[in-house]
C-alpha cells in the first residue's frame, strides 16, 4: 500500500544530497530507480506506489500526483517537507534542509542502503541523462506515445531478473501483506 510518509522521506533524502533543490524529472527517476533496486535486492517496494510509463520514462503514480500538487498531502506528509513545484523543480522546506538521517524515521536500514546506492550510481546525472538512462536500461518502460501505460509488477520483476517461481512468491507475499494491512486499517 502507498506510504506517503516514506516517499516523502525518500524524496527529502535525495533533495538533501542535491543541496536542497532538484528538477522534478531527476527526482522522479531517482525514486523510481530506488523502487526498482529494492525489488531487485529485497523483493519488496519501498513506497508501495504503482508504476507507469510516461513519455519521459517510468514514474511512481501517486508520488507524481504529490509532486504536481494534484493530491492533497497528509498532515506531516509531503507538503510539510517539500516545497511546491516551481520552474520544474522541487525543494526541501527551510526547516528540513539540514535534517539528520536519524529523523528519517520511516526508512529502514535497507531502504537507506538502496537509496545510497542509487545516489552513488545516478546522482551525478542531470535530468535528461537520467531520463535517457531509464529509457535505455529499464525494459519494463514502454513508450506510451504521449499517454500513460501501467507497468505491471510482473514486468518490473522480470526486468530485474526474477524468474517465474520468484515472481509468484513475491506476488503472493504482497497480496498477503495488503490483506493484513486492510484488516488492521493501515
Amino acid at each position: 500500500m502507498f506510504n506517503e510518509f516514506k516517499v516523502t522521506q525518500i524524496a527529502a533524502f535525495f533533495l538533501q544530497k542535491e543541496g536542497g533543490e532538484m528538477f522534478l524529472l531527476k527526482l522522479m527517476k531517482l525514486l523510481y530507480l530506488s523502487e526498482r533496486e529494492s525489488f531487485a535486492r529485497f523483493e519488496c517496494s519501498i513506497s508501495g506506489d504503482k508504476f507507469y510509463s510516461l513519455p519521459h520514462g517510468p514514474v511512481l503514480s501517486r508520488t507524481k500526483e504529490l509532486m504536481d500538487g494534484e493530491q492533497k498531502s497528509s498532515p506531516n506528509g509531503w507538503s510539510s517537507w517539500i516545497t511546491d513545484k516551481a520552474n520544474h523543480k522541487l525543494g526541501l522546506k527551510k526547516n528540513k534542509l539540514n535534517i539528520s538521517i536519524d529523523k528519517f524515521t520511516e526508512l529502514s536500514f535497507s531502504d537507506l542502503e538502496v537509496m545510497e546506492h542509487i545516489w552513488d550510481k545516478y546522482g551525478h546525472m542531470n535530468q535528461w541523462q537520467i531520463r535517457d538512462y531509464t529509457h535505455k536500461h529499464c525494459p519494463e518502460w514502454k513508450d506510451p506515445n504521449g499517454s500513460a501505460l501501467p507497468i505491471t509488477l510482473t514486468d518490473l520483476l522480470v526486468a530485474v531478473g526474477k524468474d517465474k517461481e520468484q515472481i509468484a512468491l513475491i506476488q503472493e507475499r504482497i497480496k498477503e501483506e495488503e490483506y493484513l494491512d486492510s484488516m488492521f486499517g493501515h
